[in-house]
């Protein structure tokens, strides 16, 4: 029980590094200088420096990988005004994982060649002026989460090969000239949670651009919101209503009924913030698998269309106070300890912070606080007992001393006031001098 204990402690203390290994060179560079060879008009000078002279994988907008340092994993050039055509040559960058050409003036064709780029994760060709077909090539890459192709000429149906995309959890189509039935397979795609397929001429879709327009996909448990109900339960985002902002936007308290909850949490998203559309597709395929007590639940999304006609993203959340929301704002010790402190204590009490015992003021810091410290053997979790006729009154004594200062660390790390808060050295001080004591009853 004292190994188990120390790993549970050592975890906390003890990094892990991951090496990365080289490989072949000469791939990727013909391949970009060829991407290169077909942009036309480059007005902002953007690919000047994409010449021999300077390492590819430092070119603008490229990146390279870490356990493949000479091979592209994500070539990202946005809003930069390029023209021309996209090469074929892109289907030899093969561990790409992320191509972003979204916002420029590329024509032509979408290449069949992007086939095989099997590692592909992340396509994003939006606002562009490509024309032709969606090429079924793109069913081979099965690692796509997100396609976005909204904003250009696209012509003929949506591929039936879109069925072996079986991660993708967000497929963007909408104002293109696509034609044909929506096909039944997309129906099918178990992790698919956003699809929008306004603005063309494919039959069996809603055209209503004052509530929806964009037809959302969301796992049938989810109860479907619009913006307008948003709107209203917000009153019209008012600053009153207002909990905090970070990086990709906003989060409001509203009151909306769902299942038993009727006071929610609105995360609208800032499209303006360069990657926030990337971000909320990210956000929902994370919500939609991870399961952990420490999540605040997810109720249910809108992707839809606002008053003036530009896209809203939003998530919609079980309210909590003082809950984490994901802000993608600046960190801060404080906040990242307070975390810490939460995570120490339901690992050692075993008790969720969201369980239903805490209610009327009464939380996890309140009930541990309570028991601490003669009474903590009362409340820690029952795996981590030891059997006091197996072990010497020393042994019991430090396995006692060790979890006081443990759950010691816990208490501090997780009061409510900042200022009152551990510094991160009181707490690795204390978390070493817990592990020395069992280390020590080890030998």
């Amino acid at each position: 029980m004292g190994v188990f204990f120390l790993f549970l402690i050592s975890s906390f203390l003890i990094p892990t590094m991951i090496l990365a290994s080289s490989t072949d060179s000469e791939i990727d560079l013909p391949a970009l200088l060829s991407f290169k060879s077909l942009i036309s008009n480059d007005p902002t000078g953007l690919l000047f420096s994409w010449n021999e002279t300077i390492h590819y994988c430092n070119w603008p907008g490229v990146t390279c990988g870490h356990s493949h340092p000479e091979r592209v994993i994500s070539l990202v050039l946005e809003s930069f005004q390029l023209s021309g055509y996209i090469s074929p040559s892109v289907g030899n960058l093969t561990f790409l994982q992320n191509l972003s050409l979204y916002d420029n003036q590329f024509a032509g064709n979408i290449p069949e060649e992007i086939g095989r780029c099997r590692r592909l994760r992340f396509l994003d060709m939006r606002i562009n002026s490509l024309d032709g077909n969606v090429p079924p090539t793109v069913s081979n890459c099965t690692s796509l989460e997100v396609i976005y192709l909204r904003h250009n000429y696209l012509q003929g149906e949506i591929p039936s090969s879109f069925e072996g995309l079986q991660s993708v959890t967000g497929l963007g189509l909408a104002v293109n000239q696509l034609s044909g039935e929506i096909p039944a397979i997309l129906g099918q795609l178990q992790f698919l949670e956003i699809l929008l397929l306004e603005d063309n001429n494919l039959s069996g879709k809603r055209h209503s651009r004052r509530n929806l327009q964009v037809v959302s996909i969301i796992t049938p448990h989810y109860k479907r919101v619009s913006y307008d109900e948003i709107h209203r339960a917000t009153n019209g985002f008012s600053s009153e209503y207002l909990i905090g902002t970070g990086k990709f936007g906003a989060v409001y308290k509203a009151v909306m009924s769902f299942e038993n909850v009727t006071t929610v949490a609105v995360k609208v998203l800032n499209l303006g913030q360069h990657g926030a559309s990337r971000h909320f597709i990210s956000e929902c395929e994370a919500l939609r698998h991870v399961k952990h007590r420490n999540l605040v639940k997810v109720l249910s999304s809108c992707s839809s269309i606002d008053n003036h006609g530009n896209d809203f993203n939003a998530l919609i959340f079980e309210f909590m106070f003082n809950g984490k929301y994901g802000m993608g704002g600046t960190a801060s010790e404080q906040g990242d300890i307070y975390s810490y402190g939460v995570l120490l204590l339901e690992l050692f009490i075993g008790i969720s912070p969201t369980n239903d015992r805490f209610k009327d003021g009464l939380n996890l810091h309140k009930f541990v606080e309570a028991s601490f410290p003669n009474k903590i053997m009362d409340i820690i979790d029952s795996k981590l007992y030891i059997n006091d006729e197996e072990n010497s009154e020393n042994v019991i004594k430090s396995f006692h001393d060790c979890l006081v200062l443990v759950i010691r660390c816990g208490l501090l790390c997780s009061k409510e006031s900042p200022q009152e808060r551990a510094r991160i050295k009181e707490v690795i001080r204390d978390l070493n001098s817990a592990r020395m004591k069992l280390q020590r009853q080890e030998r």
